[in-house]
């Protein structure tokens, strides 16, 4: 800012200033004309003032017969001279912007869905060029065709879509150089981690976060990956279910000295795999009652059928009761 304009800013409290010294002179004096000259430096100062809002938070660019300068003052009151100087008021809040996800193509031509977010506020020594980027809306609208772009460039560069899924803060550190220039790898980390401060001067703004958030595959190919994941999953659960089943019809057979097979009935119909049926007494080890899938039935030694029916009744609650008292009651 020039002299002339610094003096122009300045002239309603140079203008004060003299009234009020002037005032006190004459009333020193005991001159009367040093009471009208503090009550015009006083109607001065109140017409003067104009408040700069702390909350939320603001600055303003000073205007000079409406055209504004590169100076800023903070909030607070601020002198100024009616009609020919002014602030205009800019919000200096952060701004927390979660920018539109980016569907972009590897060299593969899979689709990939990358998702933003940053935080900026205006640049006081800057001002102008924030106000002429549009304000907040047209800062955001920018940074938003910046980051698709910059994207878009890095991907292209990936042979296969899983590069793009394993290179997330490969992605976060190019765009950040990309778009703001910053060559320190210590500000990059810090504004990935929310706690930089980089100027980007071409908007007139400074940025306090950039974070790739979301890196992911859309589309059919996301429906696949879905569906892989979802086999690995069941697969490794099957392999964990038979592992259970494997040690424990070990140490059944060991227990009641039976074969291994015989556990493996015992311990899936327990489980409620399969349908049973207890349909005669022990084997001749007397250990274990035969369990019997589905409605299958195994051939008996002719018997008049009444003999048939007690035996079979005798046998059941023999081999219930021997079976219950080993592993509880059948469900």
């Amino acid at each position: 800012m020039g002299v002339i304009d610094w003096i122009i800013y300045e002239l309603p409290l140079i203008t004060i200033v003299i009234f009020s010294v002037t005032g006190i002179y004459f009333l020193l004096k005991e001159n009367f004309l040093g009471l009208v000259l503090l009550m015009v430096a006083a109607i001065i100062t109140v017409i003067s003032l104009k408040k700069i809002p702390a909350d939320p938070p603001n600055f303003g660019i000073l205007t000079i017969l409406g055209e504004r300068k590169q100076l800023t003052k903070r909030e607070g009151l601020r002198l100024r001279l009616p009609g020919i100087t002014d602030f205009i008021l800019i919000n200096a809040k952060a701004k927390n912007k979660d920018f539109n996800p980016k569907n972009i193509r590897s060299k593969d031509l899979a689709e990939i869905i990358m998702q933003i977010s940053a935080t900026f506020f205006p640049d006081p020594e800057n001002a102008i060029t924030y106000q002429n980027a549009g304000g907040e809306e047209g800062v955001y609208n920018q940074l938003d065709d910046m980051i698709e772009e910059v994207l878009r460039r890095w991907a292209i560069d990936k042979e296969q879509w899983t590069e793009c899924l394993a290179s997330k803060e490969e992605a976060n550190i190019f765009l950040i150089k990309e778009i703001t220039n910053e060559r320190n790898g210590d500000n990059i980390k810090k504004l990935i981690k929310a706690d930089g401060k980089t100027k980007i001067k071409s908007l007139g703004i400074i940025l306090t976060r950039f974070n790739l958030g979301l890196v992911d595959v859309a589309g059919e190919l996301k429906k696949a990956a879905e569906k892989k994941a979802k086999e690995t999953q069941e697969r490794a659960g099957e392999t964990v279910e038979l592992n259970f089943v494997r040690d424990a019809a070990l140490e059944l057979a060991d227990k009641l000295r039976i074969s291994v097979e015989a556990a493996i009935e015992l311990i899936q119909t327990e489980r409620g795999k399969v349908s049973k049926q207890i349909i005669r007494g022990l084997e001749r080890s007397g250990a274990l009652p035969i369990v019997q899938i589905g409605a299958e039935r195994t051939n008996r030694c002719r018997k008049d059928e009444d003999e048939e029916k007690e035996e079979r009744k005798r046998t059941y609650e023999q081999s219930t009761e021997e079976y219950e008292e080993r592993f509880g009651k059948i469900k």
